[in-house]
């Protein structure tokens, strides 16, 4: 007989004991029996599982509450998640699905029994609303099947990841289709949760088609074979996050104009709203991929898949997203931009017939980190142009004030960091400060709101703390909506503070990490701390002082705009339409 060690840590909701074999060689974990399913008993004083760790390793869990999963089934629209639970309390728990940005599903359905412990949760993807809209199509993205106690708000500070009581019983990574969408699920390694991956309904053959070189092949030669369609413009926005940004307007005014009759956007997925005369195709889909290869003209904030080969007679205009204050592209350090990515930018930059940008600066920034000799407009961003109505920014400030509740004399803070290409989550995964949004909400007082849009590239890890003061606004792509409804902004060194200035509201920059980030980490064009049109904090401290007027700005935006954004006149999709008009005759 040999003598065994628990070991124990406390996790959220319960506590984890692990069991150590001890001899005079050392000290062994038990391993999980291999075949045996996680078992969840009962006990008076909670819920009690005996599972396998990440690693394989016997695990007992001692928690208030506890639920696993049985079986994850899909009939058309619906996704049926049943299960077990067991908790010290009495109370109704809550099944949702999680999003990493902060999405969250509630089910359309939730049956608990609570004399046999189970519960079935039905969630609906078809006509769910998102941001007060209705969509036909699941929100695509990552989520986490969680339960949360009664009475919990945050499902990020107070929600129990559900995990399957046998992985065989729904099949390691299964895919289960649905009318409107994939759904992918699969149990993630550190605590075996329960994890749906919401895709956007692309064809069974469709799934690999990108990833197949000969299908692929066949399919771009398939479309290359058919004429090509004059009266259709192709929009992309963000790699398909978005149907947003310049080349929106710039193809309302297309097919105002008549000079098209279709407006496609390609997007990740459908619950995008094109505005009207456009509609949506699924990103890598034959459709996509299609009318890619066939569209007279393309429009892109950033830049097409890997596999777009632009094809005699079409009309590629790179709008890009903002004048560069950080180094981009060719001008990278080495070891903060892959070489995949130079390659594929290198690939685009030949096939664009003009590029946008705000100033003569910002064009001979661009051209040169691109390395691109084509045409040049400096017209301003098309985005742009509605800073310049004053009517327009009134209705989109009303419009989005009344749909979030936020009164008119209510101050709101907009903030906007960018990311960091030495870490996978913005400030804090750098090891610096991270910003104290609750407290700065204290010291403005008057009943303030924060609205946090993360960057695209670190939306699930920009979230902070749980405030009802904050609103997360990572998922909208309208920019200008959240521009016009803020009153100040806070960022660091991302480009929107350009677009910002024009709006002649207050800018404040929180950049904890300026000397590192400017000498190692990106690097600018600007000398920062003499081209940002505000006050500038390093620490939470710093910042509150400024936001309280007790620390005052030195900067003069009026000099900055005139160097940065002298283009900027409120009419750059008119003068883009003009080059267009003159390029096709």
């Amino acid at each position: 007989e040999l003598p065994l060690r628990a070991k124990a840590w406390e996790r959220q909701f319960e506590t984890v004991w692990s069991l150590e074999l001890v001899c005079e060689k050392g000290t062994y974990p038990l391993p999980y029996p291999e075949g045996t399913q996680a078992e969840l008993l009962s006990a008076e004083t909670g819920a009690v599982a005996v599972r396998p760790s990440g690693s394989g390793w016997l695990e007992i869990i001692d928690s208030r509450w506890r639920a696993v999963v049985e079986r994850v089934v899909t009939d058309g629209n619906r996704i049926t998640v049943a299960g077990a639970f067991n908790a010290q309390t009495a109370d109704t728990p809550r099944i949702v699905m999680l999003r990493v940005d902060g999405v969250v599903l509630e089910p359309d359905e939730l049956v608990t029994d609570e004399r046999a412990s189970e519960f079935s949760a039905v969630f609906v993807l078809a006509n769910r609303p998102r941001w007060g809209e209705p969509f036909i199509a699941p929100t695509s993205g990552m989520f986490g099947l969680c339960m949360m106690p009664s009475g919990a708000v945050d499902p990020f500070t107070s929600s129990i990841p559900l995990e399957f009581r046998d992985r065989r019983a729904v099949g390691h990574r299964s895919r289960l289709k649905t009318a409107s969408g994939r759904v992918e699920s699969t149990d993630f390694g550190f605590n075996r949760s329960v994890l749906l991956r919401l895709q956007g309904p692309l064809e069974t053959s469709e799934w690999t088609l990108t990833r197949n070189r000969r299908r692929l092949d066949e399919t771009r030669e398939l479309a290359f074979d058919r004429p090509l369609m004059p009266r259709t413009v192709l929009c992309m926005s963000f790699s398909g996050a978005s149907v947003h940004d310049s080349p929106r307007p710039i193809a309302e005014r297309m097919i105002s104009e008549g000079l098209v009759d279709e407006v496609v956007w390609a997007v990740q997925s459908l619950d995008q709203d094109p505005g009207g005369g456009g509609r949506v195709v699924p990103l890598h889909s034959a459709e996509f991929i299609e009318i890619l290869h066939r569209a007279k003209y393309l429009l892109n904030s950033a830049h097409f898949p890997h596999y777009f080969r632009k094809r005699p007679g079409q009309v590629y205009i790179q709008t890009w997203h903002g004048t560069p204050l950080k180094k981009i592209a060719n001008d990278v350090p080495a070891t903060s931009l892959s070489n995949q990515y130079r390659d594929l930018m290198s690939r685009e930059v030949e096939s664009w017939d003009l590029l946008l940008a705000q100033s003569p600066q910002a064009g001979a920034l661009l051209a040169r980190a691109f390395e691109y000799e084509g045409p040049l407009l400096q017209t301003g961003y098309p985005r742009n142009d509605v800073f310049f109505n004053a009517e327009q920014m009134q209705k989109l400030r009303d419009e989005f004030r009344a749909e979030y509740g936020i009164q008119d004399h209510q101050k709101v803070v907009l903030y906007a960091p960018t990311w960091r290409d030495n870490a996978g989550s913005g400030i804090a995964g750098a090891g610096y400060e991270e910003i104290n949004l609750p407290q700065i909400l204290d010291a403005l007082g008057g009943q303030s709101r924060v609205l946090l849009r993360g960057h695209s590239n670190t939306r699930s890890f920009d979230r902070t703390v749980a405030d009802d003061r904050i609103l997360d606004v990572s998922g909208l792509s309208n920019l200008a909506q959240l521009i016009a409804a803020s009153d100040l902004l806070i960022t660091d060194y991302s480009s929107m503070f350009f677009d910002y200035m024009l709006t002649g509201k207050q800018i404040v920059a929180f950049v904890p990490d300026l000397e590192t980030y400017v000498s190692t980490t990106r690097g600018t064009y600007f000398d920062y701390e003499q081209t940002f049109p505000g006050p500038i904090a390093r620490t939470n401290l710093e910042l509150v002082q400024i936001l309280t007027h007790r620390i005052s700005s030195a900067a003069n935006p009026a000099e900055i705009v005139e160097d940065v954004c002298s283009s900027e006149h409120g009419d750059a999709t008119e003068r883009t339409l003009d080059w267009l008009r003159g390029y096709v005759s």
